[in-house]
């Protein structure tokens, strides 16, 4: 009796500090990079300190989570996000929350720039600027369609400008040769998760015709052909101001 009771406590005095020896886990974690595009990869590892067996949770901050060790995750929205992490295992739990951890841009907007979008005179040659980086030019398409029912004075006859479609580039140089107010659309083709995103700018590139100017709303219905205005002006307004100073005098 005396040699268990002996026994039993030597075991406690063995195993008792060791017991308490260990704590709960000591949690941490790293990001391979925290500056991201929205849809890009993040992979998360895990450098926590435990001793029993762990259970892992993550919180990536837009209500979303994972219960693996090493996750991966993207953002579909841009912002600044917290990470939170915990581990618990036999002795307690541990966490770390990090806020403001990961910075997110959205680097697929499909925007696009030219380098004239109001001129005088046809036959001008402009360019056009993607921000689709990074994609196929294959995977990129161009829109140009003339406002809707812009027709300009050739000198003989009314004429409606003409659209196109180019692909395959990712800034075109496009020669417009037909007066007018045009609207333009890039496609561009991200592959997934993303997918196309489309952006449509309307009369976005106003051609003019010679005799006209620039300014103010710069669009199909701020450029009136020079033949056409000239023509409303006197045949129009100054007979009509004609008529009511004769009107006047009369009484």
């Amino acid at each position: 009796m005396k040699s268990i009771l002996f026994f039993v406590l030597l075991l406690c005095i063995i195993v008792a500090p060791a017991i308490a020896a260990f704590p709960p886990p000591a949690v941490d974690f790293t990001a391979d990079k925290t500056n991201v595009c929205t849809f890009e990869v993040i992979q998360f590892t895990d450098t926590s300190v435990y001793y029993g067996t762990p259970n892992f949770f993550w919180e990536f901050g837009d209500s979303q989570d994972s219960h693996s060790e090493n996750p991966t995750h993207f953002y579909d929205t841009a912002g600044v996000y917290d990470v939170y992490h915990s581990v618990q295992d036999e002795w307690g739990t541990g966490f770390s929350d990090k806020e403001g951890y990961i910075t997110v841009r959205d680097c697929y907007d499909g925007d696009f720039r030219a380098n004239n979008t109001c001129t005088i005179g046809a036959n001008k040659i402009i360019q056009l600027n993607s921000t689709c980086y990074g994609v196929d030019p294959s995977k990129i398409a161009w829109v140009i369609v003339p406002h809707t029912g812009w027709t300009y004075w050739n000198g003989t006859h009314w004429v409606t400008p003409a659209g196109g479609l180019f692909t395959g580039v990712t800034d075109p140089t496009i020669n417009f040769t037909s007066f007018g107010a045009y609207s333009v659309t890039q496609g561009c083709n991200f592959g997934p998760p993303i997918g196309t995103i489309e952006n449509t700018k309307y009369d976005y590139i106003s051609i003019g015709v010679n005799g006209t100017t620039c300014g103010g709303t710069c669009g199909g219905s701020g450029m009136i052909p020079v033949d056409w205005a000239a023509i409303a002006v006197v045949c129009g307004f100054i007979p009509i101001w004609l008529l009511i100073v004769g009107i006047g005098n009369k009484q």
